[in-house]
């Protein structure tokens, strides 16, 4: 009686937050959509090209939004359903990789990121759930910059030892609330007012740092930044093994 117990509320859980997440993501996709259809209506009946100009630069606008939060459900979606691998890890790689991905953010251009690779031996994880984890997280930054701060910085870095790996990564952004830091992990939680994100990020980040077995911690102090400690178990026993049961 106790495991059905269990097994009803587990499957409670599991359709509140199928419904929550079909609500949020019907939302916020016609959210954009709505607009778009709106501002063409506009332009329809504009004849200043001045005012034509500025309204296609609305839809732009909607446009990438909409195309943000669709990359968002589909990192969700390979990160919780795709196989795990164990394969050697070029950090620096990851990094470049999401940053040339990443340069069409409005303010990529105002934040200097600087990285810095310590490994004295090979780290063996999912290349492919680590480039998830940096791309939201140097996609935060870049997102939550404090406006007007020629200053801005992200910097990461990496140690790889024998059992883990710890990546570190430091901003000097808006920061994050106290009062908001403990559900920042919540599906659709949005701790910035101004923040026009899926909601999703942090989400995602915490989804797949469980999948591979990590932690993370997280501390922010409002106009001062953000510090972000992550730790992975380096699976380079458990790679070696499949190596050599391939082997035989």
């Amino acid at each position: 009686v106790t495991r059905r117990k269990a097994v009803e509320q587990d499957l409670k859980s599991k359709n509140y937050e199928l419904d929550n997440f079909v609500y949020h993501t019907s939302h916020d996709l016609r959210a954009p959509l709505t607009s778009i259809m709106g501002l063409v209506n506009i332009i329809m009946l504009e004849d200043r090209p001045e005012q034509i100009k500025h309204y296609n630069k609305l839809i732009h606008d909607s446009v990438r939004k909409l195309d943000e939060f669709i990359k968002s459900i589909l990192n969700y979606s390979r990160s919780n359903n795709s196989e795990e691998k164990a394969e050697p890890v070029d950090f620096v790689h990851i990094i470049e990789e999401c940053k040339q991905e990443l340069r069409y953010l409005k303010n990529f251009n105002l934040i200097d990121i600087q990285y810095t690779i310590n490994s004295a031996e090979t780290f063996f994880s999912d290349p492919i759930r680590l480039t998830i984890i940096f791309k939201n997280i140097i996609s935060n930054a870049i997102k939550y910059l404090k406006p007007n701060d020629n200053g801005s910085f992200l910097d990461i870095k990496v140690n790889v030892g024998p059992e883990s790996g710890v990546l570190e990564f430091k901003d000097n952004g808006q920061g994050i609330p106290k009062e908001y830091i403990s559900r920042i992990f919540e599906m659709f939680y949005r701790a910035n007012e101004a923040s026009d994100g899926s909601g999703l990020g942090l989400y995602i980040v915490k989804q797949t740092i469980d999948k591979l077995g990590g932690k993370i911690k997280i501390n922010s102090t409002m106009n001062r930044g953000t510090e972000i400690t992550i730790t992975l178990p380096n699976k380079k026993a458990k790679a070696l093994a499949k190596e050599e049961h391939l082997i035989k």
